[in-house]
C-alpha cells in the first residue's frame, strides 16, 4: 500500500511507462522517424509530475496514446522496409522482363534507401510509400512476367501457409511443420481460394499437392 500521496501517484505513473514501450531495448536496426524517441522520453518526463489521482488517470492516458504513436511509426517503417525488399527482389528477378514498368520500381527503391538514410518521414508519409510501392511491384510483375515463369509468390498471398491463413478465402485451418504447412477443412466442402486480380490474360498451369480422408487414416488419399 502506497497511500495516496503525490509520490504515491508517482509510483502509479512509473508503473504505466514501465508497462509501456522500452525505449532502451529499440535495437540501432530498429527504424524510428528521427526525434519520435526523444520526444516520447520527454512526455514521459512531463507525465511524472502527476501528484494526484485525476493527473495520474490523465498521465495514464497520454502514455497510452504516446506509446500507440510511436509502435504505429515503428510499425510504418518496418513495412516500408519489407515493401522495399519486395521490390529490391523484383527488380534482380530474372522472370520479370527489363522495361520502363521495372526502371520505375528501381527509381522507387533507391528513393527508398535515401528515406531509410534520412529516417525524417512522418508515420502517415510512411505507410503512403509502402502503399506506392507495393503498387508498384504489383504493377510491374503482372504487366512484365516472362512467359514460362513460376508466378505462384508473385500473384499468391502467403501461398504455402507460412503466415496460417492469411490471404486466404475459406477460414482453412493450418497446421503442419514450419516448412511444410498443410491447410485443412473438416467434414465440408473444400472451399479455400484467393481471387487474383489484374492477371495477364493467358493459359496458367496449376498444380498442388492434396490429400482427401472420407474415414479413418485407412481410406486417404492424395
Amino acid at each position: 500500500y502506497y497511500g495516496n500521496s503525490a509520490e504515491a501517484f508517482k509510483v502509479w505513473v512509473k508503473e504505466a511507462i514501465a508497462n509501456a514501450i522500452d525505449v532502451e531495448a529499440i535495437g540501432e536496426d530498429v527504424k524510428v522517424t528521427v526525434g519520435m524517441v526523444d520526444a516520447y522520453k520527454a512526455k514521459m518526463e512531463e507525465v511524472l509530475n502527476a501528484s494526484n489521482k485525476a493527473e495520474a488517470l490523465a498521465a495514464e492516458e497520454t502514455i497510452a496514446a504516446e506509446a500507440e504513436k510511436l509502435q504505429a511509426n515503428i510499425n510504418a517503417w518496418k513495412a516500408y522496409q519489407d515493401a522495399f525488399n519486395k521490390a529490391d527482389e523484383t527488380v534482380n528477378d530474372e522472370d520479370i522482363a527489363e522495361g520502363e514498368l521495372k526502371e520505375a520500381l528501381g527509381d522507387l527503391t533507391w528513393k527508398a534507401e535515401d528515406d531509410f538514410d534520412a529516417l525524417t518521414l512522418t508515420t502517415e508519409e510512411v505507410l503512403a510509400k509502402v502503399e506506392t510501392l507495393l503498387a508498384a511491384v504489383d504493377n510491374c510483375v503482372k504487366n512484365s512476367v516472362k512467359v514460362g515463369a513460376d508466378v505462384t509468390n508473385k500473384f499468391l498471398v502467403n501461398a504455402r501457409y507460412e503466415e496460417g491463413s492469411t490471404g486466404w478465402q475459406g477460414s482453412p485451418t493450418v497446421n503442419g511443420p514450419k516448412d511444410n504447412k498443410c491447410a485443412e477443412k473438416f467434414n465440408c466442402k473444400f472451399d479455400v481460394y484467393q481471387e487474383v486480380k489484374d492477371a495477364p490474360v493467358g493459359v496458367y498451369s496449376i498444380t498442388l499437392q492434396g490429400f482427401f480422408r472420407p474415414g479413418d487414416n485407412a481410406v486417404a488419399w492424395p
